[in-house]
């Protein structure tokens, strides 16, 4: 945000967007000539070997070798047009050489110790700018290290292509300094009435969190209606998660693999395991990387069977104008949607006290239109909705076990702290060595 900010405080005419940093995409950006890269992987580079972590198809963490990054540039044409590739990530030496040495003109990297935050945006402030000026990189590096706490300045490292003779007056853009806008192409979030799953004081995410109010630049086709809408954010709101998810990644990224692999995602699990807040991260991070252009809705289906109150909760979680009173009705107002993601909370009700007609629902929404949908239920699905379902549908099914103690331990330890308690280490060591502590643990990060 803060590279985004100071270029676009610049006012120079140029144009900038904002991705997931995947080996493809970096691949894409340098063989398509664009100038500048600024690369900000979630962790740092591997020390000794430099590889840079990058996200894989399902936003699983991969690693991208030097070796990989060298294979990756001899595959392209030998003049490369980028002229500067920014790795701000601690290790990450190795591969800013390995891109150098591949023909791009400059890369940035730091050294065995990250930067602090503050000092990243005082750098990208001064840099920036002074790059879009028309400054050579050089001196533009130059005068945004003496922006860096004196204690940080060795850490920011240029690393120039000895083979270019030029490369020492290089700028960044030629023509420079055109006076203009910069558009930002940065692809829009989807709609959404998710509540953050941010727990207070955390980090958000790089592309701005996810909460329920963030719908600017939606995709979303049909009208709203405002009353019905707010009380189901509200009372997904209540539902937000008040401390940080912890020891869930894998199971994460199950759901998020099942939901774009199958039109039906089933995942189930204890009661208190975690479901809910597995199922909201899951679903943030589907928004955020664009795989439901159409949308990503909960409904809270707690208590609810019968199909014309299911029908009428997820008409308020799409906002409809018109609440639908069939399931054909739903089925035609949802064919505006290209695709959508339904997360069906707690529908415990619905699958034992009336599981053909839900099944049936089911069942027609997913075949005729273009929705996939999420269960979140303690029981699996039963052999018969099994039977329904997936005759037209491809099912992905997750089980939710407990947490194992240590994660169980740092959970108990984030939800106490989230209320103002402490726990000492003899009741620590209590508590987590019981087997109920993981499906405890999990149910205090679900809210």
């Amino acid at each position: 945000r803060a590279a985004r900010g100071a270029i676009v405080a610049a006012g120079c005419a140029c144009q900038l967007q904002l991705q997931q940093g995947t080996a493809q995409r970096l691949r894409t950006a340098i063989e398509t000539g664009l100038p500048l890269i600024h690369l900000l992987p979630a962790r740092p580079c591997k020390a000794g070997s430099g590889a840079l972590p990058v996200e894989g198809a399902f936003g699983n963490q991969q690693w991208l070798t030097v070796g990989d990054v060298k294979g990756l540039l001899s595959a392209l044409p030998e003049r490369k047009l980028t002229r500067l590739v920014v790795l701000w990530a601690a290790h990450s030496g190795p591969v800013a050489r390995a891109l150098v040495g591949a023909g791009i003109t400059a890369a940035i990297s730091l050294g065995d110790e990250p930067t602090s935050a503050h000092a990243a945006s005082a750098f990208a402030a001064a840099l920036y700018p002074a790059l879009l000026r028309g400054e050579p990189i050089a001196e533009a590096f130059a005068h945004a290290v003496q922006r860096l706490p004196p204690a940080e300045r060795a850490r920011v490292r240029l690393h120039l292509n000895t083979q270019d003779p030029e490369a020492g007056t290089a700028q960044l853009l030629v023509p420079a300094g055109v006076e203009g806008v910069a558009a930002d192409l940065t692809v829009p979030l989807c709609g959404s009435n998710l509540p953050s799953t941010r727990a207070p004081g955390a980090d958000e995410d790089v592309l701005g969190g996810g909460g329920a109010d963030e719908v600017s630049g939606s995709s979303l086709a049909l009208p709203l209606s405002a009353q019905a809408s707010s009380a189901s954010l509200a009372a997904l709101e209540r539902r937000r998660p008040e401390v940080p998810l912890v020891g869930r990644r894998r199971e994460v990224g199950a759901v998020v693999a099942a939901c774009m692999s199958n039109g039906l995602c089933v995942l189930h699990g204890a009661e208190g395991a975690g479901k809910s807040a597995v199922a909201l991260e899951a679903s943030v991070f589907l928004r955020q990387r664009h795989a439901f252009a159409h949308g990503i809705f909960v409904v809270d289906l707690q208590g609810t069977s019968q199909v014309k109150k299911i029908l009428a909760l997820v008409s308020s979680a799409l906002r409809l104008a018109v609440p639908a009173q069939r399931s054909s009705d739903l089925v035609r107002q949802l064919a505006t949607y290209r695709r959508c993601l339904l997360v069906l909370e707690r529908c415990e009700a619905a699958l034992t006290n009336a599981p053909k007609q839900f099944s049936w629902f089911l069942a027609t929404v997913l075949r005729e239109s273009h929705v996939s949908a999420l269960l979140v239920t303690r029981a699996p699905l039963p052999p018969d909705a099994h039977i329904v379902i997936g005759a037209d549908t491809s099912v992905g099914e997750i089980e939710l076990g407990t947490l194992p103690h240590p994660h169980a331990a740092r959970l108990l330890l984030s939800a106490a702290r989230a209320h103002g308690r402490s726990i000492g280490r003899a009741q620590l060591r209590e508590l987590a060595g019981r087997p109920q502590a993981g499906q405890a643990g999990g149910g205090s990060s679900a809210g």
